[in-house]
């Protein structure tokens, strides 16, 4: 596995971990009490997360050609494994929407406070790592924005809330 995978895969494992254990202290619940439970939630959003990547990546990376992952190019066995991380941001997207409801922002302002915040972090690390490199009009900040608060947030916490399970119920 190259180094931005690994740096990639920390970053996504570590925010899920921080998340998990914040929300846990503030609502008592988190996915893996859940799991640990013996709901089967946990891994209906898991998996839709894995769904709702791979079609953006498909219409993204292969379709509209908007972003690369040099790291694949080198060793495509990594789009096998691909769909995992789309998975763990699902929770992590997850988790940040509860936890920004649980501090008493409302639905659009919690969208997006959590997914502004998990933008940076995560853009920071495909900057640093260079994992994950965007092309075309793709490359412009508003493009990205637009990208992480309508393709992501939306898809990932507010349509998918409404539409296929509301985890936390917030």
């Amino acid at each position: 596995m190259s180094k931005g995978s690994r740096v990639g895969l920390a970053v996504a494992v570590g925010l899920f971990v921080l998340l998990e254990i914040v929300l846990y202290k503030m609502q008592g619940i988190s996915f893996t009490t859940t799991l640990l439970h013996g709901s089967s939630m946990p891994v209906v959003v898991f998996v839709c997360g894995c769904i709702i990547g791979m079609a953006w990546d498909y219409l993204g990376l292969l379709a509209l050609r908007w972003w690369r992952y040099p790291p694949a190019e080198r060793h495509p066995w990594l789009l096998i494994v691909l769909p995992l991380f789309w998975g763990i941001f699902m929770l992590v997207m997850q988790d940040a929407y509860a936890i920004a409801r649980v501090m008493g922002l409302g639905e659009i302002s919690a969208l997006l406070v959590s997914t502004i915040i998990l933008g940076i972090i995560m853009e920071g690390a495909n900057l640093y790592t260079r994992s994950w490199i965007y092309l075309g009009s793709a490359t412009s900040i508003p493009f990205l924005i637009f990208g992480w608060i309508v393709g992501l947030g939306f898809a990932y916490v507010i349509g998918f809330n409404a539409f296929i399970l509301n985890p936390f119920g917030f």
